[in-house]
């Protein structure tokens, strides 16, 4: 079970059976990720159990990012990045929430035209209109 919860860390693995055995655990290591019978167990524990049994739960992935954040041999860029995804896991920074700001223009292109009444009393005011600018070109 150990090598499906943890397996980029054979060895750590090992070392967790055999404690302070570190030449028995250092073998193990190397030979249990290819074993047949180890393949075919993790086959049989998968298929009962399925993927998500052996991931770790919510509070121990926001526990190693904290503990990634807290390694003093880090960069402080990968420090802060780790801080972050760990305010995000914890919910101290809402995603997609808070102000919701709508910047929509409408656009109607609407003209606005006087009403000049009738067309015949529009045609009669455009025709004096346009003796006015006549007359006035002419002086």
């Amino acid at each position: 079970m150990l090598l499906l919860q943890f397996p980029n860390d054979p060895f750590g693995n090992a070392l967790k059976l055999f404690g302070t055995n570190t030449v028995r655990a250092l073998e193990v290591s190397q030979t249990w990720v290819h074993d047949f019978y180890v393949l075919s167990k993790q086959a049989d524990l998968l298929a009962e159990f399925g993927e998500d049994y052996f991931l770790p739960s919510k509070a121990i992935a926001a526990r190693r990012v904290f503990d990634l954040a807290e390694m003093q041999n880090r960069d402080a860029k990968d420090r802060l990045a780790a801080y972050r995804l760990y305010a995000e896991m914890r919910g101290f920074i809402e995603k997609g929430g808070g102000i919701n700001i709508n910047n929509s223009v409408t656009n109607n292109r609407v003209m606005i035209v006087k009403d000049h009444g009738s067309n015949d009393d529009w045609e009669k005011s455009a025709a004096g209109q346009q003796a006015k600018l006549i007359e006035h070109s002419r002086d």
